[in-house]
């Protein structure tokens, strides 16, 4: 399967960064906070199609959370657009110490 895939090549313990852009990112992060109890940062931008300001939200948070995050952003926002990255490492606080 994928899943054994991904341990494979990725390791067992890797994470995901997610990238939210929403018209609700306060509402959106709150229930993130809450939820996943992972932090969040939000990266002031403008969309160049549109011309409009935009607040990013990214967050890193385990593989097995996404399905959570995916949910709690649609049921908020189902038009906002989200996309995910994998991440190979990820020091600090709920992931692995500082080596």
């Amino acid at each position: 399967t994928t899943r054994i895939i991904d341990n494979v090549t990725l390791g067992i313990n890797f994470a995901k960064a997610a990238h939210i852009i929403s018209i609700k990112p306060d509402e959106v992060a709150q229930k993130l906070l809450k939820e996943l109890d992972r932090g969040i940062t939000g990266l002031e931008g403008r969309g160049l199609y549109t011309g409009n300001r935009k607040e990013l939200l990214v967050c890193v948070l385990k593989s097995r959370e996404v399905p959570r995050l995916k949910r709690i952003v649609r049921d908020i926002d189902p038009d906002a657009f989200v996309y995910l990255t994998d991440v190979r490492e990820v020091f600090g606080e709920g992931f692995q110490a500082y080596e």
